[in-house]
């Protein structure tokens, strides 16, 4: 009886202190339009005006990044803003490859929240033509 009480209490518990949010979690939206790139061929650069939107906390001071490794070290900063005095950007996307973005504090490595533009293609390469003569 008491192993089942105390099982209970700790289901409870778990559950309870996994449904209290970080403040961000409650109030950051971030989103990309269009979050997919289309190249013709497998392999090429895929071009395109993505534009990102955000709603944050006014209180802080934030950076736009793109991750350019593995390693949260490995980024590139794109923008920073403090506040609300931003809540867009626009940007030329070129990339053969996926690519992160996120949004930090500044001079912070932790993530606030993480998008992910996908490229992809209308026709794989790695087929070879086979353009043989035929005598008949």
């Amino acid at each position: 009886m008491v192993r089942c009480l105390l099982s209970f209490f700790l289901a409870t518990l778990y559950w309870n202190v996994s449904l209290i949010p970080s403040v961000y979690a409650q109030e950051s939206i971030f989103s990309v339009t269009p979050s997919r790139c289309i190249a013709l061929h497998q392999g090429q650069d895929c071009y395109s005006t993505i534009e990102f939107q955000w709603t944050l906390p006014a209180d802080e001071e934030y950076c736009l990044i793109q991750l350019l490794g593995t390693e949260p070290e490995e980024f590139g900063e794109i923008t920073c803003w403090s506040g609300n005095e931003k809540n867009s950007h626009q940007l030329e996307f070129v990339s053969a490859a996926n690519v992160i973005y996120e949004i930090r504090l500044r001079n912070q490595l932790n993530s606030i929240g993480a998008i992910t533009v996908e490229v992809a293609w209308v026709y794989r390469s790695g087929r070879t033509n086979f353009n043989r003569w035929r005598l008949f």
